[in-house]
């Protein structure tokens, strides 16, 4: 009866070990899928988060200037943070210190910025 008790004892053990360290391995040979809101590759960072979605679609706005939210995160072209460098959507800020349109004008000084609140 020990015996079978030990044998019993010894493979819950191994069983225990192999599930714990199975949950924490990081699961390389997936593929993040960037656009399904589940992290594939168990690196713990969703979608775009992911490094290795940094160039899908999905994850930048790709044409600034088509009225379209490309990467569907709920900005359209130069409201998109991705199109802040396109020449079209170069605009004055009016609170980050910057002369982000090239006028010569920094943010409340900039005739671009009176209607903004900031600058009131």
């Amino acid at each position: 009866m020990r015996k079978y008790l030990l044998i019993l004892v010894f493979t819950i053990l191994l069983c225990i070990i192999a599930c714990s360290e199975s949950e924490n391995v990081n699961n390389d040979n997936e593929r993040e899928i960037c656009d399904d809101g589940i992290d594939n590759n168990g690196n713990g960072l969703v979608d775009c988060d992911d490094m290795s979605c940094s160039s899908n679609r999905f994850c930048f706005e790709s044409n600034c200037d088509d009225g379209i939210d490309n990467d569907e995160d709920g900005f359209t072209d130069c409201e998109d943070l991705d199109c802040e460098d396109f020449q079209e959507c170069l605009i004055e800020r009016c609170i980050d210190g910057v002369d982000n349109d090239g006028d010569g004008l920094i943010d409340c000084e900039d005739p671009d910025c009176v209607l903004n609140p900031n600058c009131t």
